[in-house]
């Protein structure tokens, strides 16, 4: 396992402010709207499979977006081959959308 990090490491009161800290701290800059409640539950995992470095994660219902600026501002493209194992996740792109499930995946492109 190359890490493991978890909201329940904070007070209730900063749980959404450091699951985004560790987000942004990413190769991409999003922009985040703070959920209703002070709760907020987020579990990632990294490792390697193969020499293939893979990411898990699950987490609470929340809502971002990448502006034109932001993505302007990127140094570096970043990709992810993203799937959905369990729940609903909505893609909302002004030419693309669509609502993954359980066995539905996509890949991520941080330029658009």
């Amino acid at each position: 396992m190359l890490f493991k990090w978890t909201t329940k490491d904070y007070p209730e009161d900063l749980q959404f402010e450091a699951w985004k800290t560790l987000i942004s701290s990413t190769a991409y800059e999003l922009s985040f709207d703070k959920p209703e409640s002070p709760r907020f539950h987020s579990e990632h995992s990294a490792f390697k499979l193969n020499g293939l470095a893979l990411r898990r994660g699950v987490v609470d219902a929340f809502a971002c977006e990448r502006t034109t600026r932001e993505i302007r501002r990127s140094e570096e493209p970043f990709y992810a081959l993203q799937g959905t194992t369990v729940g609903r996740q909505l893609v909302d792109y002004p030419e693309f959308n669509a609502i993954l499930e359980p066995g539905n995946g996509y890949l991520w492109d941080s330029e658009h």
